[in-house]
């Protein structure tokens, strides 16, 4: 373990080695001011299973990605005040393709899960229009809401799908479940890369999502 700061610094980072796959561990961390003040904390972590790869997220002390399947997920060592955690879905079936959020104090020992759903749970009330994907977003304990900014979902869908639906590429968005409801997201369309439409949300939680139709379209006669 490298413990970066020094005597005095307000920051610190830890860089873990050694590590065995797949397995918890729980770390301790112990501070002390000029005046001899002490203060403790500790976080507790597993790491990945030995076919995970490791990645950045665009912050420091990132420990890595792990996709397999329908889900993706990141895990950091810490992220610090002020910077933005990013997780990159590669896996096109999810619908996702990025989330990103950033953070107002820093934050130890965080993970962020995207999972494609194929129904939704009895809890979550039933999506009125036509829905080409649903998407759960969970966190760990570590990232509060009050604590985080600027949230962006990226998310994509097949061209195929909206011709096959006869539904135009203005009228999709993302749709957040949040207090019972689903409320449409602030979204910006984005490239057409020949397969996909892509698009931009911001969104003020964690949650269900669906990527879905805005509203019904009467078709041309």
């Amino acid at each position: 373990m490298t413990l970066f700061g020094g005597p005095g610094g307000t920051s610190h980072s830890v860089v873990l080695s050694s590590l065995s796959a797949a397995t918890p561990y729980t770390y301790y961390v112990r501070c002390q001011d000029v005046a001899s003040n002490e203060g403790s904390s500790s976080t507790t972590f597993t790491t990945l299973s030995a076919a995970a790869t490791s990645g950045s997220s665009g912050s420091s002390g990132g420990i890595g990605t792990s996709a397999q399947g329908d889900f993706a997920k990141e895990f950091w060592a810490s992220i610090n005040t002020g910077e933005t955690a990013t997780v990159e879905v590669e896996n096109g079936v999810i619908g996702v393709t990025e989330v990103s959020f950033k953070v107002d104090k820093t934050l130890w020992g965080a993970w962020l899960k995207v999972a494609k759903k194929d129904s939704l749970p009895s809890s979550v009330a039933t999506f009125s229009n036509k829905a080409y994907k649903y998407i759960e977003i969970t966190k760990s304990s570590a990232i509060k809401e009050e604590v985080i900014s600027d949230a962006e979902v990226k998310f994509k869908v097949l061209k195929s799908w909206l011709s096959e639906e006869g539904v135009s590429k203005e009228n999709m968005a993302l749709f957040h479940f949040a207090d019972d409801q689903w409320s449409e997201l602030s979204s910006t369309l984005g490239q057409d890369d020949g397969t996909y439409i892509h698009y931009t949300a911001e969104t003020p939680g964690f949650s269900y999502f669906t990527i879905g139709q805005k509203s019904a379209e009467t078709a041309a006669p």
